[in-house]
Order: structure tokens, then sequence, then C-alpha cells
């Protein structure tokens, strides 16, 4: 059976525990544009960073993955990040929250949630998690990739429209990795479970 239809229980699991989360803290989400960062407004369009919220936790909340069948990924289990994403808002472990670099990192992530759609990141973040583990899942190569270049030989050019080009070519090329994965990619959007939306939707 494909990785990825056994993944397919874990996906309203995912999504009440992004929801929960979400919403746990809420009172506490601030405007990234508050912040003042200097780089982040010439790369990212203001109508985004308007968008997305900031959380400072003491410790950054980690999915259960482990709950959710995806035990197998060894890696992540002993992931202690300073920083995750969910949809729009963008968690920082107190003391990085002046970190312009993880920042910028994060806010790759939330394209890709952008890009892919609620269920579809899931699912293509679950599987390549099962098949590459936490360290070499594309999805975080590609975002250490802009901190890299960002911190490396100056700001990247033309960063939005090369997340969301990047993004939909791995969609694109774990899609085609067999009949199973393009039949459900092409399914997860239309699957609801519940309010959870970014764009485009799914």
């Amino acid at each position: 059976m494909s990785r990825l239809l056994q993944l397919l229980p874990a996906l309203p699991k995912a999504r009440r525990w992004v929801r929960w989360t979400l919403a746990d803290h809420v009172s506490v989400a601030q405007s990234l544009s508050t912040r003042r960062f200097s780089r982040l407004p010439k790369l990212y369009p203001h109508e985004l960073l308007d968008r997305v919220k900031i959380v400072v936790v003491q410790k950054v909340p980690r999915p259960p993955v482990e709950q959710w069948g995806l035990g197998a990924a060894d890696q992540f289990l002993f992931v202690d990040p300073a920083g995750i994403t969910l949809l729009d808002t963008i968690f920082l472990q107190c003391g990085s929250e002046t970190n312009e670099s993880l920042v910028f990192h994060e806010l790759v992530h939330v394209v890709q949630w952008r890009t892919l759609g609620v269920n579809r990141f899931l699912g293509l973040y679950g599987l390549l998690l099962q098949q590459h583990g936490y360290f070499d899942n594309p999805l975080e190569v590609m975002a250490r990739g802009f901190e890299t270049r960002l911190e490396g030989a100056g700001p990247p050019h033309g960063v939005l429209p090369a997340i969301r080009r990047m993004t939909e070519e791995l969609l694109a090329e774990t899609s085609k990795a067999s009949l199973v994965n393009r039949m459900a990619f092409a399914l997860l959007p239309a699957l609801r479970f519940g309010r959870l939306e970014t764009s485009p939707g799914g």
C-alpha cells in the first residue's frame, strides 16, 4: 500500500491538533508586521506580513507524530525546534523572536502552506517525513536553502514566486512517483474534516 494512503487516517488528527494549537494561542498572537525587522519587508509583500502572526512561547509546540502513525520518522521525535509554522502563524521559542533569519525560514513554510493548502501540505510533509526524516525533508531543505541565501550572498530576489514554484514542483515530482500518489494528491483538497482554512484551500 502507498505510504500516502497509509497517512490519510492521520490527516483529521493533524488538522485537529493544528486547530486546537492555534485556538490555544490566539489571544497572544501578534502581527508580524509589528516587529521591527529590516530585511523581511523588502522580500515579502506587506499583505503577507500583515496576515502572518507571531506567537512567542517557552516551548515550541511539537506535533505528536508518533500518535498519528508517523513514529517511523525517528529524527522528528528528538527535534526541539526554535520555531514551527502552522498555517499563517509562526511559533517562536522565547529568546528567538528577534532572530530575523529564523523568521525568514518560517515564512518559507507559510508560503508552502498557502501554496499547497492545508490537506496537501500535511499530506506532503507527512509523506516526505516518512521517506526522508526531518532534517532531509525537502520542504525543510528548501527553507534552509533560502535562509542560507539570505545570510550568504545577500537577500534572494523574487523570493515569493521562487518558493511557490519550488513547492509546486516538489508536489508534482512527488505525485508522479506513483499513480496512487497522483490520485491522492488530486483528491486531498476536496476532503473536509472541519473548518481550517488557508489559501488556496484544502
